[in-house]
Order: structure tokens, then C-alpha cells, then sequence
């Protein structure tokens, strides 16, 4: 996959998650929760956490830079990660908070980028762990 498609996946996925809390916010106020911490709403003091995201999406744009192409796996990792970072960066700026809608009532409650962010995580996991431990077994 090129930089310029995962350009592209990136504000389509950053521009979903902003309408998502906009629409939210507008329709619905009730099922709004406002997250003044990290993830999971732990206490991190938001400085940190905008610093936090500035380093990621930068080391993820200069990771993406440096690789012309990107292998399919590898290109939604960073895609995910990036528009996730982005999505929550826009609201602490913006807010100093983040928004969070979508509740299952068994966990904490969370929005489009955090979705994003937990696929990235999980996608790493399976092809940067699991896959690499099989592979290795066969050996």
C-alpha cells in the first residue's frame, strides 16, 4: 500500500471519528461521557497524554515516510494508529477532554479512535507475536 492511500485512511477514519462525537454529542448528549484522563480513564495528566500522541503520530508519519510501500498488515497497524492517536489529539486539544459514546455497559466506554487504537494493538500482537512464534516453530 502507498503513503498516499494511507494518507487518505487516515482523515477518512480521523474525519469518522470526529463526526461520530459530533453527531453524538448533538443527537444523544445523555450517552456522552467526557474522558479527562488516558485510556480506560486512567489519571494521566493531560499534557502528557498530548505529548504521548505527538510522539506516536510522529513516529508512525516518519515510519510511513520511510517505507515506500507497505504490506497490508503493516499498512492498517499504522493506519489504525494513527487515525486513532489523531482522532483523540483532536479532542484533548479542542476540549481537553475526549468523547466517549459508545457503552456495552460491561466496560469502560469508548469512541471510534479508541476502536481504532485496540484493533492496531491487537492486529500487532497477532502478526508481530503470534505469527512470528508459529513461524518460528516450523523450523
Amino acid at each position: 500500500m502507498t503513503r498516499k492511500k494511507w494518507l487518505i485512511m487516515v482523515l477518512l477514519l480521523g474525519s469518522l471519528d470526529q463526526f461520530s462525537k459530533l453527531f453524538v454529542t448533538k443527537q444523544w448528549p445523555n450517552l456522552v461521557e467526557y474522558n479527562t484522563g488516558s485510556a480506560f480513564s486512567a489519571p494521566v495528566p493531560l499534557w502528557f497524554t498530548i505529548s504521548l500522541s505527538l510522539v506516536i503520530i510522529g513516529g508512525v508519519s516518519w515510519y510511513v515516510f520511510k517505507h515506500k510501500n507497505l504490506q497490508t498488515p503493516c499498512f492498517w497497524i499504522v493506519t489504525l494508529i494513527t487515525a486513532g492517536a489523531i482522532g483523540n489529539l483532536i479532542d484533548r486539544i479542542r476540549l481537553n477532554h475526549v468523547i466517549d459514546f459508545i457503552d456495552l455497559g460491561f466496560f469502560p466506554v469508548f469512541n471510534f479512535a479508541d476502536i481504532y487504537l485496540t484493533t492496531a494493538a491487537i492486529l500487532l500482537l497477532w502478526f508481530y507475536v503470534v505469527k512470528s512464534y508459529n513461524h518460528n516453530d516450523k523450523t
